[in-house]
């Protein structure tokens, strides 16, 4: 299924001054460094060059990104994934906790960060919701 494309997007995506390519391309190493294994051949005097970063703080950078999706300019689509786990950040899900679903994302044109809808402002997700929906008069399902 490809994404919907419904405006052109802007140059900046919000009032203040940081564009949206800067918010995903922070986002992204910040991902890189959160999946980046420490090298055990490490010397002492050297510090590793991983960096830990925790599932709390990674969502509250996908919540900030997500409030910078603007909804007239924003991309959609939908993957089956594990329902507690969208975005695959646990190594293994204990068998009683598998759950897969269909999740929908959203992204700004131009980027690679899918935000799932969960983590999108109400409002941002009620007007996804509106301009994608195939049924006409079809509210947001939150």
């Amino acid at each position: 299924m490809k994404s919907r494309k419904t405006k052109t997007a802007t140059g900046k995506m919000w009032a203040n001054d940081v564009s949206n390519a800067e918010v995903v391309k922070y986002v992204k190493a910040l991902f890189k460094a959160a999946r980046t294994k420490a090298n055990k051949k490490t010397r002492s005097n050297e510090l590793p060059r991983t960096v830990e970063v925790t599932t709390e703080y990674l969502n509250a950078l996908r919540r900030a990104v997500g409030q910078l999706i603007d909804p007239e300019t924003a991309e959609v689509n939908w993957w089956h994934v594990e329902m507690l786990d969208p975005y695959d950040d646990y190594a293994e899900l204990p068998p009683h906790s598998q759950c897969t679903g269909r999740a929908y994302f959203a992204r700004a044109p131009g980027t690679d960060a899918w935000i799932e809808s969960d983590d999108l402002p109400e409002a941002t997700h009620k007007r996804l919701c509106e301009i994608h929906s195939s049924r006409p008069g079809q509210t947001a399902a939150k």
